[in-house]
């Protein structure tokens, strides 16, 4: 239910932005009322431009329709353009009926003209350009580029990807094959992980460690010499403190280790 109350939404959308378009290109701009365009589709028409959408064309919303200067665009009835595709226009594309393409497909019938200066042609906006016809029933993959001068016949497919220049008869399954090169990782050292830092440890290598941190962040001493009698009440061998070696006794802080 609600596809068809969205629909109908976007439907008479479409049939008032079509009247307002038409107010400012009386002769330049020609619809149907069953056209569908998305209120996030862009529609670009210049003043002397002229731009035909079929009875039944569907733009999706992302997609940019932009005619410039004289160009002239038009699209058959029927034919469906998915989000995020753009066509662009200095000159001339006709798009048949049935047509169908997928997201972000690029159409332009214009390159810069790198001969002109200053900055290449950048810097003046001149263009070569050379009409575009795309025939009926012709499928568009994803991502594909169609540049300019170039002719598709009727019920092509253009595999995704692809970048379109030139003629095509019609019937034909348009796919350009790109090779896939797999590249191995370098290999690991061997023991590499957790395996190798325990190997690596001074106790499983059988060394001890002068210093541990111990529990609650206090600083023990690993056994290295049993502590032999000393006078005066110091530790005595065999006593409960006989793990700390004579060497942390010295360098132990104070209150570190009682008396026996």
């Amino acid at each position: 239910m609600k596809k068809y109350i969205r629909g109908a939404m976007c439907v008479a959308y479409s049939l008032i932005r079509f009247c307002i378009l038409k107010l400012f290109h009386v002769k330049g701009f020609q619809f149907t009322r069953w056209s569908v365009v998305s209120p996030f589709a862009e529609i670009d028409l210049g003043r002397q431009a002229s731009l035909a959408l079929g009875w039944g064309v569907k733009i999706r919303g992302g997609s940019r329709i932009r005619v410039r200067g004289h160009a002239k665009v038009s699209i058959g009835e029927h034919s469906y353009m998915n989000h995020g595709c753009m066509i662009v226009s200095h000159e001339s594309i006709r798009i048949g009926k049935g047509v169908q393409f997928g997201p972000n497909v690029m159409v332009y019938d214009h390159d810069h003209d790198r001969s002109a200066r200053p900055a290449g042609g950048l810097g003046k906006s001149t263009f070569k350009t050379s009409p575009i016809v795309i025939g009926d029933n012709v499928w568009v993959g994803a991502n594909t580029v169609i540049l300019r001068g170039t002719v598709i016949g009727d019920n092509c497919v253009i595999g995704a990807g692809s970048v379109i220049k030139g003629q095509y008869a019609p019937d034909q399954i348009l796919v350009q094959k790109r090779e896939t090169e797999i590249t191995e990782l370098p290999a690991r050292p061997q023991g590499g992980g957790a395996a190798a830092c325990e190997s690596e440890h001074p106790l499983a290598a059988g060394h001890s460690a002068p210093l541990v941190a111990g529990q609650h962040g206090q600083q023990h001493r690993v056994l290295e010499h049993e502590v032999m009698e000393q006078g005066g009440g110091g530790v005595q061998a065999g006593d409960p403190h006989d793990h700390v070696s004579q060497q942390a006794v010295h360098i132990a802080p104070v209150g570190q280790f009682a008396k026996a």
